[in-house]
């Protein structure tokens, strides 16, 4: 087999490189969009346990571990673009001290669920319809990969607004005031910022920094279909009344709009802790001035 795979490599390499294949610059995307995702997690972790005291059930927490961390991604991402640090060297030092800032608590937490799983998880006959449905599953998410791996298939909105800021505050190394008054950025999406990391890709072209914005737009899916889970199991029948306004961004294929599901405003952020029972003072303090219909939805 492997000598077989040897001769096909190397008479395909006479009329096309390996080197010049499209197959590593989707690895790179995919790699650097899941460095990206466990910083979120990391951080995120971290920032639950502080909080809450204690741990969620798995799925909960996984989810709710990356939706924290991706806020507090933008909210480092827009200190640092006050900063003006949306510098090459940038790119992966923001990802990183994410990740170490919960490393050690995430990894303790990881041996805890292999050491219960290995004595007390036993395995479970699943109804016959469950390989279908992952296979079902499978197929949805692979037609909806299939859509990013071209830049032609992006929205019109995500061209001339969350694309379009994204490569501004890069290019110009930060978040700067527009005299011309393009009102655009005075309601900065959260999207927006995300996708302004990827921008600040070294080295690349347009084509890798808009597919790494893409990649990283579909971890975002990843996570919403995880979060899915953990939500059936804490509402039940009523979930299936609430998750189409949720999803129907997603639906609508790739647009480049983290919205809805995973753009939370701070009040929201503070009834949620609340219901999982966090009692942080900060949190108490500062809910009359993040009420829902006081902070914007983007931001």
């Amino acid at each position: 087999m492997g000598a077989a795979a040897f001769f096909f490599a190397r008479q395909v390499h006479a009329h096309y490189p390996l080197r010049h294949w499209l197959f590593w610059r989707y690895a790179a995307y995919i790699g650097l969009s899941l460095f990206w995702a466990l910083g979120c997690v990391s951080a995120g972790h971290y920032t639950l346990v502080r909080l809450l005291g204690r741990t969620l059930p798995m799925v909960e927490q996984l989810a709710t571990s990356f939706a924290v961390g991706v806020f507090e991604f933008f909210f480092f991402m827009s200190l640092a673009g006050f900063a003006q640090l949306y510098e090459p060297w940038f790119f992966p030092v923001l990802p990183a001290a994410m990740i170490a800032i919960g490393a050690r608590s995430l990894f303790s937490y990881v041996r805890r669920l292999r050491r219960h799983a290995a004595h007390h998880v036993k395995p479970v006959r699943a109804p016959w319809f469950v390989p279908l449905a992952v296979l079902f599953g499978c197929v949805s998410l692979a037609l909806i990969y299939f859509a990013i791996l071209t830049p032609d298939n992006i929205q019109f909105d995500a061209r001339w607004k969350h694309l379009a800021v994204a490569e501004e505050y890069a290019t110009y190394g930060g978040i700067r005031r527009f005299g011309e008054g393009w009102t655009v950025v005075t309601y900065p999406l959260l999207a927006s910022i995300l996708y302004t990391w990827a921008f600040t890709l070294p080295g690349a072209r347009l084509f890798d920094k808009v597919e790494l914005a893409a990649h990283v737009e579909m971890v975002g899916v990843l996570f919403s279909l995880v979060a899915i889970v953990g939500l059936t199991r804490r509402l039940g029948p009523a979930l299936f009344f609430t998750a189409p306004h949720w999803l129907k961004n997603d639906a609508q294929g790739w647009q480049f709009s983290m919205s809805d599901g995973r753009e939370r405003s701070p009040g929201e952020m503070y009834d949620l802790f609340r219901k999982l029972g966090a009692t942080h003072p900060v949190w108490e303090e500062s809910a009359p001035f993040c009420s829902k219909s006081g902070c914007a939805r983007a931001t």
